[in-house]
């Protein structure tokens, strides 16, 4: 059986942490300028992903 690749549109938008979670990078490139400014600072925050979305996410973010 060969080895999982890893999704390459997946690994630059998600990481996993330490403890096993998902974390969803937010927006790094450009953000809209019709957002404001307290709305761009907390897309570049990111997020959990939790659920049946972060399962599927470690399958394709796995590392064999």
């Amino acid at each position: 059986m060969p080895k999982m690749k890893t999704h390459s549109g997946a690994k630059k938008r998600f990481r996993t942490r330490a403890n096993g979670t998902v974390k969803c990078e937010g927006a790094r490139r450009t953000t809209p300028h019709k957002m404001n400014n307290r709305q761009r600072r907390s897309a570049r925050q990111g997020a959990n992903i939790t659920g049946q979305n972060a399962r599927n996410l470690k399958r394709m973010l796995v590392r064999a």
